[in-house]
């Protein structure tokens, strides 16, 4: 796959000549390597246990990369959802054929943006009782269960459930009946620090609120709900991060960004290259 350099503003002027062939890589280009990305999610996959899934983070254009041939090549490795930032991310994957379970991270909390999430099959991270109420009026209207993520905030503070208040909001939100909790999760705020592996490391801190919740809530007698946490560098640093799935990005790429797992061997996915004129 190449992709070019920014073009000339002046490139629409070019008269094209029969005997020259214009050639993307006669001064530099891009080159992204499927290969690598499948390798990656493979390599990645190795560590989790048996029936950990792999979710593929592709947002912002799959990091640069290109979304759609990123997700090919992630799901090829193996990755069995996929994670985008926003719902328009999510509309151009399925716009592109991709039809694999995705999840929209990004909030979402208007009835328009999540009747549009719900018709085109994508699940929408919900941190509020009342979007849970209007994906159940949703689902209700259509007759068909509404797919959706609970994040809950333990510490990233960026949105999410308050820890203190969501195990009163679940029991109100197992009563709905038309919708259907795909997953559980959280986010880690610092999971690439030197010291996250530590038993008094924020990231552990994290780890142990968002235990304390499931435990609350009795989250063994729903054993169909994935319950997830570890991003990138959660993934790193060990499986207790794990839960039932991870959400690789970064990594994916073949960039890890923390010292744990030193041995795994990534490949960079993106190169950048150039042919020597002078």
């Amino acid at each position: 796959m190449h992709s070019g350099l920014k073009t000339s503003k002046y490139a629409s002027q070019v008269v094209s000549h029969p005997l020259v062939s214009l050639d993307p890589t006669q001064r530099a280009w891009i080159e992204v390597s499927g290969q690598s990305i499948e390798h990656n999610v493979r390599e990645i996959k190795s560590l989790l246990k048996k029936g950990c899934q792999f979710m593929a983070v592709v947002k912002a254009d799959g990091y640069g990369h290109g979304a759609k041939f990123v997700s090919q090549n992630a799901i090829k490795g193996g990755a069995d959802k996929l994670g985008v930032a926003t719902l328009q991310e999510g509309l151009n994957l399925r716009s592109e054929g991709i039809r694999e379970p995705i999840l929209v991270l990004g909030n979402i909390y208007t009835r328009k943006d999540l009747l549009i999430c719900f018709q085109n099959n994508l699940m929408p991270t919900i941190s509020h009782i009342k979007e849970c109420i209007m994906c159940d009026q949703i689902g209700g209207k259509y007759k068909k269960l509404f797919y959706v993520h609970l994040k809950i905030d333990t510490g990233m503070s960026r949105l999410g459930f308050e820890a203190k208040s969501f195990v009163q909001y679940f029991d109100d939100i197992k009563s709905l009946e038309n919708i259907k909790i795909d997953g559980i999760y959280s986010h880690l705020s610092t999971a690439d620090a030197l010291d996250a592996s530590h038993e008094n490391s924020y990231a552990n801190k994290q780890r142990r609120t968002f235990l304390k919740l499931l435990s609350n809530i009795s989250i063994k007698k729903y054993p169909e709900i994935k319950i997830h946490l570890a991003n990138s560098a959660g993934t790193l640093i060990g499986s207790e991060f794990h839960f039932d799935m991870v959400r690789v990005g970064l990594c994916m790429y073949g960039y890890k960004p923390s010292k744990y797992q030193s041995n795994l061997k990534l490949k960079p996915a993106m190169s950048l290259k150039s042919k020597v004129s002078f």
